[in-house]
């Protein structure tokens, strides 16, 4: 705008450079890009290992439902003076292994379901202050929209204002007159 245009409220008369931050948040938009996919990645790798976990888990169960039936069967041919006492024990660790094996997978397991929430939790906040950091950037890029608080004529710009040149924070820049509310002043003799 010049001085003598007249100017609707809200209406953008001026922009500030701001290259920095410009490229900053191009930067930290692809950075948000990257960073979504590798969450992406990691949320299907898991979903992968706790497809293998579920069948590790269904081979140990058989392996003591396997164990148990042996058991109950070397118990009965002992009963019945078919097996030995050797067999029976025998039949009654290979049991005791197999539920051990299946409570430290089950434990296992547990402790890595913990480790997941702990990276996913990583994973949200870092997410999360990329996106804070882009939306805080926006608000600053927009701030560089100097706009009119008020409709009326642009009565002043000061001098040293040119394409190009550096302003301070809470720099005057302009003079717009109020029209809403006129006020004539004039000299009157007795």
């Amino acid at each position: 705008v010049s001085e003598g245009d007249w100017v609707e409220e809200n209406q953008i008369v001026a922009v500030i450079a701001a290259e920095n931050r410009e490229n900053s948040l191009a930067s930290l938009q692809q950075q948000l890009t990257t960073q979504t996919r590798n969450y992406d990645r990691f949320l299907l790798l898991h979903q992968q290992t706790l497809l293998g976990v579920s069948q590790q888990r269904q081979s140990l169960l058989a392996a003591v439902t396997d164990a148990e039936e042996q058991l109950a069967s070397e118990s009965r041919l002992y009963r019945l003076g078919s097996a030995t006492l050797q067999s029976r024990e025998s039949a009654e660790e290979q049991l005791a292994d197999a539920e051990a094996a299946l409570v430290y997978f089950d434990q296992e397991q547990l402790i890595t379901v913990q480790l997941f929430e702990l990276d996913n939790l990583d994973y949200l906040d870092a997410l999360q202050t990329i996106r804070d950091t882009i939306s805080t950037l926006k608000i600053q890029l927009e701030n560089t929209h100097i706009r009119t608080p008020i409709a009326g004529q642009v009565m002043t710009i000061i001098d040293d204002l040119a394409i190009g040149s550096p302003i301070n924070d809470a720099a005057f820049i302009m003079e717009i007159a109020d029209t809403s509310q006129p006020l004539i002043e004039a000299s009157i003799e007795e």
